[in-house]
């Protein structure tokens, strides 16, 4: 894919710092840490430094973890130091949870040892005002031209589900996290990261990692963008940021991902009000958000418009086939339903999807399929009677037919449906590598169907509207990376 970064004019240009680079720079220490330091565990189990502790104990990847302090000599059953000096050999991860007066120098005893990565999870730093703004520069002086990578502060933290590695400062009862899965969470705000944790753990789907940006004194988006970019289990990345350190880095960084994966982002304070309360959270300004829309579009960058359109787009993403085309067929059990999922399939992406014709030899083959007083058509109502059995069928028969190039099942929930279901719909994706897409209504049932299926790799929601912008974003990517790659572009 082809662009200048230079039409990012306008974007905020920071300087690259000796740990950065437009790839990204190496992240290892962070994400598959052997020896792990905790500055500032605590005997107190409400505390956050108790907490980092006894979430750390179940990394797969941690060998030695050890507790900083220096009033007591064991926490949590584990021998405690006084200072990180003390910790014999070296430590690949410090987490740093104190006071933020007492960060700088816990900071510059990190790098005095040769500490390769650093978190901080402390609040009370640009966000708060002239004082924080003093410790982050006493921060960013310490690392400066050194091998430390920092991230932070005042970040919520990160999470790496496969590694079991739970480096988030929130109890694990607080919020259910993901199973291990394929989409790569990035957020600059910890509430969001929390709210998009506990939603993709409701809909049965797992992430790659998690990681909360904060303030970006050292590691930023472009950094974690570029390791998620080569990350073979991340098939999806899902990114809110409020801010953005570099311009044409970011633009770069995303140009890279977009060739290879999904992007998807939100950006916090669009309107004048959202930039004013961004320079509140996260003590930086926001930048012309014009400018930085009108990129993404030119990148092929999926933007989003709110949370739940974030982590919607993501899992879809990452769990459907490339479809061949943009034409779509809606398979129902619920008229009404169908007919407003074609005007949005229809009215929401002209030019990306199209409803499909129905061929004469498929309308045949539906045999006694459907009831007498219903005529296949698309929307194909398979009416309320509809048993897992039908919808098995006209799926099988649709793809049999090549139908249609990407699929919308529509299920409202009764006694007639089943965990049958799920598996034929599931199987049929799955073998013949075709997209479906699905919304189900009816309360619990509804939800526990799309559940289901979303757990079987069919990505399902609990409306119309949301699974329709889905099939639309799945083609309309394809379609722009298709072009690109035609272009010559990449």
């Amino acid at each position: 894919m082809a662009f200048d970064v230079q039409r990012a004019a306008g974007l905020p240009h920071g300087a690259v710092t000796a740990q950065s680079s437009p790839d990204g720079g190496d992240l290892k220490a962070f994400l598959a840490p052997r020896t792990v330091a905790v500055i500032g565990a605590s005997v107190d189990q409400t505390k956050v430094g108790n907490v980092l502790l006894r979430n750390l104990r179940a990394a797969a990847c941690v060998e030695r973890l050890y507790p900083i302090n220096n009033r007591h000599g064991q926490i949590e059953g584990l021998t405690c130091y006084p200072s990180v000096s003390d910790v014999p050999g070296a430590i690949d991860l410090a987490v740093v949870a104190l006071p933020a007066p007492a960060v700088p120098e816990a900071v510059e005893e990190c790098v005095a040892c040769g500490v390769g990565a650093v978190l901080v999870v402390s609040s009370g730093f640009s966000e708060s005002g002239p004082e924080g703004r003093e410790l982050e520069r006493r921060i960013a002086s310490a690392i400066a031209g050194t091998r430390t990578r920092l991230l932070g502060p005042n970040t919520l933290g990160y999470y790496v589900p496969s590694q079991d590695l739970d480096v988030v400062f929130l109890e694990k009862g607080t919020f259910p996290r993901p199973p291990a899965g394929h989409i790569g969470i990035v957020s600059q705000s910890g509430s969001l990261g929390v709210d998009f944790m506990f939603e993709l753990s409701s809909a049965g789907s797992g992430i790659s990692m998690f990681l909360g940006l904060g303030n970006k004194l050292d590691v930023d988006e472009c950094d974690v963008l570029g390791q998620l970019a080569g990350d073979d289990d991340t098939r999806s990345i899902a990114l809110y940021i409020e801010s953005v350190t570099d311009g044409p880095r970011f633009l770069e960084a995303c140009q890279r991902v977009v060739e290879r994966k999904p992007l998807v982002l939100l950006k916090g304070g669009r309107s004048r009000g959202g930039g004013r309360a961004t320079a509140l959270h996260t003590g930086r300004m926001g930048g012309r958000y014009s400018v930085l829309k009108g990129v993404m579009d030119q990148l092929g960058v999926i933007e989003a418009r709110d949370e739940v359109e974030l982590i919607d787009l993501a899992r879809g993403l990452a769990s459907l086939p490339e479809p061949r085309g943009g034409r779509v067929l809606v398979i129902t059990n619920g008229g009404g339903n169908g007919i407003v999922a074609v005007d949005l399939l229809e009215g929401e992406w002209p030019g990306v999807l199209c409803m499909a014709e129905l061929p004469d030899a498929f309308r045949e083959e539906l045999g006694g399929l459907l009831p007498d007083f219903i005529s296949p058509g698309n929307p194909l109502d398979l009416s309320s009677r509809a048993t897992d059995r039908e919808y098995v069928k006209a799926l099988r028969l649709a793809i049999k037919h090549d139908v249609a190039d990407i699929y919308v099942i529509g299920v409202t929930a009764n006694e007639r449906l089943t965990g049958a279901l799920v598996e034929g719909v599931a199987d049929l994706s799955r073998r013949h590598g075709v997209p479906v897409v699905a919304y189900c209504k009816g309360n619990g049932e509804g939800s526990a169907m799309a559940r289901f299926l979303s757990g079987a790799g069919v990505p399902a929601y609990p409306s119309v509207h949301r699974a329709s912008t889905v099939a639309g974003a799945l083609a309309s990517y394809h379609s722009r990376r298709d072009r690109a790659s035609t272009s010559g572009g990449g």
